[in-house]
């Protein structure tokens, strides 16, 4: 709850390593944060916990769409990030979400959409 970026975000990441499902909790929270850098670090600690994926995964799914991480219809690195964590191991039912993601104007998330795809059609 520190009103400094850094303390939020590093607090966020020493969370995770002494109760993994705490800082999936409060990852979800600071998902919404002000900076770039703790949504990111909230990215990395909903991707990384194993024991909750089927809702760490829908969520990364939301904050992909969130109007928060783009300016002026761009992209900003966080959701190039959600994209390689979404892409990693994608899931069947995810198909027409990654076809969508392959109409995108930036090549790194066309990319991400690609390999994903790529791998279901080799499942």
């Amino acid at each position: 709850t520190s009103k400094t970026w850094y303390m939020r975000n590093v607090a966020l990441l020493a969370m995770e390593s002494i109760d993994a499902d705490a800082a999936f909790n409060a990852a979800k929270k600071q998902l919404d944060d002000p900076a770039l850098v703790v949504r990111s670090a909230a990215v990395e600690v909903i991707a990384r916990n194993k024991t909750r994926a089927a809702e760490g995964r829908k969520l990364l799914w939301g904050e992909l769409q969130d109007k928060q991480n783009r300016i002026q219809n761009k992209s900003l690195w966080i959701r190039e990030q959600i994209a390689k964590h979404l892409s990693q191991q994608p899931r069947k039912d995810e198909r027409e979400s990654f076809l969508k993601l392959v109409e995108e104007k930036e090549q790194d998330m066309r990319s991400q959409a690609e390999l994903a795809l790529a791998k279901l059609h080799n499942q």
